[in-house]
């Protein structure tokens, strides 16, 4: 089975860092804004960080050093640590990795996978989305916990499952196999503690990198309208937030922002997920979200839809402003829809 698109936001991600560009859709603005693909070959070139091309640790930045990391995948061999908190979860295995705060769809054709979503339908609408390695098979040991918010049961048997990324989950053990994977996890895997004042220093930074990016696209007209994620938006770094768990909070915005920023490897996108360190997941993204815009402001230069004095004046604005009114989403209100009868019920099928 295969991932739709997965974005909140008009966004037609190509990722950036290291082997890709984020990017909202250029197409709308006519042939000329979109890149070539001698433009995109140019952009892995210069921001892939091949593990070969340090000699030693001591020469690679941060980000540099977070891109070398291992992706963990689970051992079969290993021997899980009782715990009271574990619980079975069928895992829906993709190449790519999903992040909590987000929401996705699948087109569920593979016959074992819609098994499995009539059994997840009558239980508690939870599964697991989890990374694979397509070479050697192997799953990766972190993945995020599911929850199907809307199905669509189509005439030819496959499904489309409308679902929200709720939070992440370590596989303990592999509970069966047939006819799909049946696992032991430990459910929210949480970040580690970390230095607030640090971490708030580089969420602030990372905001306000945010903040650029998307008021550089709104600068063209048929952009306007754009803005942040809605779960973005609720998570994002603000003045009043002394009521509410901070740490939790930033871990949240950190994935909401990497649902927007999707990176093209999936192994980039593993590496982003199974970190415990929310300072080194910021990081990364203000490093992403910087070097974008930079791709971007001079690219609406060139084409004479930007100046160097309003990219500055934005550019300042987003630093020194906490003002974000206008890169943030209209609240939704969602209307309760009163369901007469569940075709997944499995006791309603005849």
């Amino acid at each position: 089975s295969k991932s739709m698109n997965s974005l909140n936001i008009f966004l037609c991600i190509i990722g950036l860092f290291p082997s890709c560009l984020f990017t909202f859709s250029l197409s709308i603005l006519g042939d000329k804004w979109k890149f070539s693909n001698s433009v995109s070959r140019r952009i892995c070139q210069r921001f892939a960080k091949s593990p070969t091309r340090y000699t030693d640790l001591n020469d690679a930045t941060d980000e540099d050093s977070f891109w070398m990391e291992r992706v963990e995948y689970f051992d079969l061999n290993s021997t899980p640590i009782p715990s009271p908190t574990s619980r079975s979860l069928p895992l829906f295995v993709l190449q790519g990795a999903f992040f909590p705060q987000g929401v996705t769809y699948l087109n569920v054709f593979e016959m074992k996978y819609r098994t499995m979503m009539f059994d997840v339908a009558n239980s508690d609408d939870m599964f697991g989305y989890i990374h694979s390695n397509s070479q050697t098979g192997e799953i990766a040991s972190i993945g995020t916990l599911c929850k199907v918010t809307d199905r669509q049961l189509l005439e030819d048997g496959r499904q489309y499952i409308s679902l929200e990324g709720v939070s992440r989950f370590r596989v303990t053990k592999i509970l069966k196999t047939l006819p799909y994977i049946l696992a032991e996890v430990e459910p929210n895997y949480m970040d580690d503690v970390v230095d607030e004042a640090v971490a708030d220093k580089i969420e602030r930074e990372t905001y306000d990198a945010l903040k650029y990016y998307i008021r550089l696209m709104r600068t063209y007209e048929a952009n306007k309208e754009t803005v942040v994620s809605i779960a973005t938006k609720r998570n994002r770094p603000t003045l009043n937030r002394s009521t509410i768990d901070n740490s939790k909070r930033r871990t949240d915005f950190s994935f909401s922002l990497a649902n927007m920023i999707q990176m093209t490897q999936p192994r980039e996108s593993q590496l982003l997920l199974q970190t415990t360190n929310v300072i080194k997941r910021l990081q990364v993204q203000k490093v992403i979200l910087t070097q974008a815009s930079e791709l971007i402001a001079q690219q609406l230069m060139d084409l004479n839809v930007l100046t160097a004095e309003r990219r500055d004046a934005i550019k300042l604005r987003s630093i020194n402003e906490d003002y974000d009114e206008d890169i943030l989403p209209a609240d939704f209100i969602e209307q309760e829809v009163t369901v007469e009868k569940d075709e997944w019920d499995i006791s309603n099928i005849e």
